[in-house]
C-alpha cells in the first residue's frame, strides 16, 4: 500500500496560526509517521523554505503537484493547460521534478487529463469513480482510504493491494491532532507500505 499526505502547506492554517508553528505541525507529523509517503504540494502557497524542507526531509518523500492554488475552478476553461504547465513549472524551477498529479478536490475533466498527458505527467491521481480514457500515458490511481488518522484504527490493512493509497489530511488533522492516533496508525500500516519510488 502508499501512503499520500494532501495539501502542503496547510495553507487552511494561515488565519489560526503562525507560519512557523504550521511548520512545526508538518514536522511533528511526517517525522512521526517515518514512513515513505507522497506529498501533494500546492505551490501557489509554498514558500522557498517550505519547498527546501521537502527536498531535504529525511523521510522518503514523492512529490506530486496538487493544483496552483488548489481552487476548484483553476483548470476549469480555455486556461487548463496553461494553469498546469504553470504549476509544474513552479515546482520544477525549484529543483524537484514533477510529473505526479493530484487532482485538487480528486476532481478531473477530460481537458484536465489531456493537459497532463501532453505536459507528460506519469501518475495521476483522483477519485476512484473517474476513470480516463484508455488514450493516456500516465498510470491512474484513484486513492482507497481518505480521511485522518483516527477514521482507520479499525481497518484490517493486511488485505491491501500494492497500488492501494492511504490518504491522510493534516489540515483536517490540526483540530484532532493526537499523536497516540498516529502512532497506532503507524503500527497498523507500517509492515504493508511500500515507497512509492517502487511504483514509478
Amino acid at each position: 500500500m502508499l501512503i499520500r499526505i494532501d495539501d502542503y502547506p496547510y495553507d487552511r492554517f494561515c488565519d489560526k496560526i503562525s507560519i512557523v508553528n504550521r511548520d512545526n505541525l508538518w514536522n511533528e507529523f511526517i517525522y512521526q509517521l517515518d514512513l515513505p509517503c507522497c506529498v501533494g504540494i500546492i505551490p501557489g502557497t509554498c514558500s522557498l523554505i517550505e519547498i527546501n524542507q521537502l527536498k531535504h526531509c529525511k523521510v522518503e518523500i514523492e512529490i506530486a503537484a496538487h493544483g496552483l492554488y488548489h481552487k476548484r475552478d483553476e483548470f476549469d476553461g480555455i486556461d487548463c493547460y496553461n494553469n498546469i504547465s504553470l504549476m509544474k513549472r513552479v515546482i520544477e524551477q525549484n529543483g524537484i521534478h514533477c510529473d505526479n498529479f493530484i487532482a485538487p478536490y480528486n476532481k478531473l475533466t477530460e481537458k484536465m487529463t489531456d493537459s497532463l498527458n501532453d505536459l507528460k505527467f506519469r501518475i495521476v491521481q483522483g477519485h476512484r469513480d473517474y476513470r480516463p480514457l484508455q488514450k493516456y500515458n500516465f498510470k491512474y490511481m484513484p486513492f482507497k482510504w481518505y480521511g485522518i488518522s483516527k477514521d482507520f484504527l479499525d481497518y484490517d490493512f493486511s488485505k491491501s493491494d500494492k497500488y492501494d493509497i492511504l490518504t491522510l489530511h493534516l489540515p483536517w488533522e490540526e483540530e484532532n491532532f493526537n499523536h497516540h492516533y498516529l502512532y497506532e496508525l503507524k503500527k497498523l500500516v507500517q509492515k504493508y507500505v511500500i515507497p512509492w519510488s517502487e511504483i514509478i
